[in-house]
């Protein structure tokens, strides 16, 4: 059964965007166990012997600080609400986890933008068009990021509303049954943001 935090019920609406196109990766990670080994790797390099990895003070991704997140995952528990498709639109429910230097689940505080891409069709097979984008309200303040932080499954839990294509291609198969979701985390000024991101393929 699926824990929904009764303070992050609100959905957060799409922004329209100007289409553009990018590369198709060829490493599509169409098995969520792929997703889930890299991402261990990854995080082993980091997390390692607590004995052994001792945080020398150095300047993390985001914050100078020694619990702050270094490592986001876009998490497999995110889905699309089939159940929930009606007036032409659905709901794209996102778990987005974030791990410290020593590969413990963390919490973060930023600028949260999602971004959605669909892959190409017809002449330009070999790309992946972006189709929506989400700013996520609140999440660069204390209370509103708190509030979407769901400790059952130690992530941030975030409905965003879609247009009904979204579940349709999951459910039905339609345009290739899958799509490229991305999540970026910033911090700082536009001069010297820093990042960090992950990307998860949904598919049928």
């Amino acid at each position: 059964m699926t824990c929904t935090p009764s303070k992050a019920t609100t959905a957060v609406s799409s922004v329209a965007t100007t289409p553009y196109t990018r590369p198709m990766p060829i490493r599509v990670r169409q098995l969520a166990a792929v997703h889930i080994a890299g991402i261990a790797l990854a995080l082993g390099a980091c997390a390692g012997d607590a004995s052994q990895n001792k945080w020398q003070g150095s300047t993390g991704p985001l914050f100078d600080h020694p619990f702050a997140p270094v490592a986001l995952r876009v998490h497999p528990l995110t889905h699309v609400d089939t159940a929930k498709v009606a007036g032409g639109q659905s709901v794209l429910v996102l778990h987005v986890e974030l791990r410290d230097f020593w590969g413990d689940t963390a919490k973060g505080i930023g600028r949260l933008n999602v971004m959605l891409y669909k892959p190409g069709t017809g002449v330009q097979p070999g790309l992946e068009t972006q189709e929506l984008k989400w700013d996520v309200p609140g999440f660069d303040e204390a209370n509103a990021n708190m509030a979407l932080y769901d400790a059952a499954t130690r992530t941030y839990r975030i409905q965003l509303e879609a247009p009904e294509w979204v579940a349709t291609t999951i459910r039905d198969g339609k345009d290739g049954g899958w799509f490229t979701v991305r999540v970026v985390l910033s911090a700082g000024t536009d001069a010297e943001a820093r990042y960090l991101s992950d990307e998860y393929v949904l598919q049928r």
